[in-house]
């Protein structure tokens, strides 16, 4: 067992809620801990905003559950800047987490390689990134003097296999979690939704939480169509670093993010091809960056009729579900996940030197 002053002293990122003292403390950090003290880590669950911590002190900081970025969004970004200052320390890499954290940035990058055609078997959630004003760094158009309805026109003719006839979401480039996300119903069509208060029915009523949403978010937002498959429930994919893990599946439904209802699903039951197409992003990702850019990750696709459509990317605090695997399957995923963070610490530590 290594002394103190030898051991890889590592932070783990939380926000107030979460952490063990918060609200709602977040059991898969504290076993995560306790897993890494085990390995001979020094290491504490902190709160990413306490000013008052010298967060150079760390030989490495992981980004584990700081969810409450949307409203921090911007002085999240500075932040992970502030830590990496002097040299690299945060985990996964700085520079991809900002650019997982503004969405439009990665998305934009996934989809010139892998395209948008639904119906291809394969592919990225068209997207369509616009904010008041342009930003070819997070890849924004300009909204200019377009209405709602107008921009829907234009997309409607530019891509109709995508957007014509498709009812569609809306939400901040920054966001988790369906905050700020509306699902605009403009085809007309009934809904089954239990919650309605973010469903939007009217062309009045979408316009004006359209502008809501520009005027409010500084990075822009997103516009979607929405894919129907949602409805059957979401494929969580867990990475460590380019390495299949595990899978958890959502209850269906469009923003429905209760834990308690999501279960584990052996690799022989996913999709065929998911797995292999998760690996291709994770692999393409690291071509962007570089080999240890990402040492957890989780990739949620929507799966109907043969068809495979990546809706998130999470690389910034993924929740890697401990808590809905099996007990056997949990304990093994547990070690490789605190082995993934330990050795990461350790390169990181070790790179002082070189």
């Amino acid at each position: 067992m290594p002394t103190d002053k030898t051991a890889i002293k590592l932070a783990i990122a939380s926000d107030p809620i979460n952490m063990p003292s918060g609200k709602d403390p977040f059991q898969d950090d504290q076993e995560l801990m306790e897993e890494l003290r085990s390995m001979g880590a020094v290491v504490e669950i902190m709160d990413w905003k306490n000013t008052e911590t010298d967060w150079n002190q760390f030989d490495a900081i992981f980004i584990s559950s700081t969810w409450d970025i949307p409203s921090h969004g911007e002085a999240f970004i500075q932040w992970i800047r502030d830590c990496n200052s002097d040299r690299n320390r945060v985990i996964n890499d700085g520079q991809l987490i900002i650019d997982n954290v503004i969405k439009s940035r990665y998305l934009s990058r996934l989809i010139k390689k892998f395209g948008v055609r639904v119906n291809s078997g394969m592919a990225i959630t068209p997207s369509y990134f616009i904010g008041i004003n342009e930003s070819e760094e997070d890849q924004t158009n300009p909204i200019g003097n377009r209405s709602l309805k107008e921009l829907f026109e234009e997309l409607d003719a530019a891509d109709p296999d995508n957007w014509q006839d498709r009812d569609i979401v809306m939400k901040p480039i920054v966001s988790a979690d369906g905050n700020n996300t509306f699902l605009y119903k403009r085809m007309g069509r009934n809904t089954n939704e239990k919650q309605t208060d973010f469903i939007l029915h009217s062309d009045e009523e979408a316009e004006k939480i359209f502008h809501h949403l520009l005027s409010s978010s500084p990075r822009g937002i997103i516009l979607q169509p929405y894919i129907k498959a949602v409805e059957e429930g979401e494929y969580c994919l867990v990475f460590f670093n380019d390495k299949y893990s595990h899978a958890i599946q959502k209850r269906g439904g469009f923003k429905n993010h209760s834990i308690k209802e999501r279960r584990f699903i052996p690799e022989v039951q996913l999709p065929k091809n998911m797995v292999s197409f998760a690996t291709q992003i994770i692999h393409f990702m690291q071509e962007c960056y570089h080999q240890h850019a990402l040492i957890r990750t989780r990739i949620d696709f929507l799966y109907s009729n043969g068809q495979i459509v990546l809706c998130e990317l999470e690389c910034t605090e993924p929740n890697t579900n401990l808590q809905s695997l099996p007990a056997d399957i949990k304990t093994a995923v547990l070690k490789s996940y605190a082995s993934a963070i330990y050795r990461e610490a350790t390169r990181l530590k070790a790179a002082i030197n070189d």
